[in-house]
């Protein structure tokens, strides 16, 4: 952390003396709330292992800390054709205490006339983040309805509208299942993806794909197969002036391995079934898919409206297992801008998660709901 901050520094006093353009930003944000979450909820992520462990899940929870989402960066423009922009954020120790800094974002762009060429990481060219309820982290439903498979490196084509990327191919990841039985894996090709956005005065829409391969295989060499992954997405948006409506949905295939973060946190979501299963030696494939409306308008200069309802559905299904799962998300709030770049928004919301269905069969104990009342206080500068 020392050392960053030193770079910061160090940076910050060269930067006059630079040919580049500096323009520096930050937000500050911090969360506080409180969560109430049924005693048969599986989801929760309010509370640590040994609290699960003893059996404690229900009952009114505080939440309170320095939002994931607060940053600071600078957007640099070294010439009419190179610029770019890097963003520092921080992460938290296993106690949720804010301790180590991070690049958020990190990202070059060249113009060659044509269009351009964008290298670094950042957000996927598939993410669909209309708005941005606060949630216990503001964290903008990226767990709970829009496509959102984080940051990642890339390497970016853009013509106008459309977009040609490759980025990071993860594999299973940290799987600690497939890790513990002992499998391997071999990524030969990148993520693939492609997206075309149209816009028209006040409205938009994007829509987009993707695909990613990569071998696994037993590490004494006795098997091996392929685990292949799909993505299709649409985001509509309208805001033709004070107000907007933003609609949309997402199909993966295998998400997990895809990256996809609904799929990736099932403690935040409790789905079930977003990762593939080997049987017999075969890869049985998992699908999840996605649709979310959301809503805003601007009352005045100082206080707005906005609400929004999703709807998640994983599912796998092969020989004599048959399994499903879903989860309902919705949230309204209230956004009270005190001063320029000065925000408190209060928001309430919450998650109905059904049962793990499997051969038509609800699992008991694998379900409940959980509510929270929150408020979001950010400063920009």
């Amino acid at each position: 952390m020392k050392k960053l901050l030193v770079v910061l520094l160090v940076l910050g006093l060269a930067a006059p003396a630079m040919a580049a353009e500096w323009n520096w930003y930050g937000s500050a944000r911090a969360n506080i709330g409180w969560v109430y979450e049924s005693d048969d909820y599986v989801g929760n992520d309010m509370q640590d292992d040994d609290e699960r462990l003893n059996g404690i899940q229900d009952g009114n929870v505080l939440h309170q800390g320095s939002a994931g989402t607060a940053a600071i960066g600078a957007r640099v423009k070294a010439s009419d054709s190179i610029s770019g922009y890097f963003e520092i954020g921080n992460t938290t120790d296993d106690d949720g205490n804010s301790e180590v800094a991070k690049f958020r974002h990190l990202v070059g762009t060249w113009n060659f006339g044509a269009g351009d060429l964008i290298v670094g990481h950042t957000n996927t060219i598939l993410n669909s983040v209309v708005s941005t309820p606060v949630g216990t982290d503001d964290d903008p439903w990226v767990f709970h309805g829009f496509f959102y498979e984080s940051r990642r490196d890339q390497i970016t084509l853009q013509f106008g509208g459309l977009e040609l990327s490759a980025s990071q191919n993860l594999g299973f990841g940290d799987d600690e299942a497939l890790l513990a039985t002992g499998y391997a894996e071999t990524a030969v090709i990148p993520k693939m993806e492609v997206a075309y956005t149209y816009k028209a005065d006040a409205f938009s829409a994007k829509i987009g794909g993707g695909f990613q391969t990569y071998d696994i295989e037993s590490r004494d060499g006795e098997w091996d197969d392929d685990v292949t992954s799909w993505a299709a997405m649409l985001d509509v948006r309208y805001r033709p002036g004070p107000w907007f409506v933003g609609v949309g949905g997402w199909y993966v295939v295998n998400p997990v391995s895809y990256g996809m973060n609904a799929a990736r946190n099932v403690g935040l979501t409790g789905l079930s079934f977003g990762n593939f299963a080997i049987n017999n030696d075969e890869i049985e494939d998992a699908e999840m898919y996605s649709a979310y409306l959301v809503g805003g308008i601007n009352l005045n200069e100082m206080v707005a409206l906005g609400a929004g309802v999703s709807y998640m559905s994983s599912m796998i299904d092969y020989d004599d297992v048959d399994g499903e799962d879903d989860i309902m998300s919705w949230y309204f709030q209230v956004p009270i801008t005190l001063a320029k770049g000065v925000r408190i928004i209060p928001e309430v919301g919450g998650h109905y998660l059904s049962e793990n269905e499997i051969n038509g069969t609800d699992v008991d104990g694998t379900g409940g709901d959980w509510h929270y009342l929150s408020a979001k206080f950010q400063i920009d500068f």
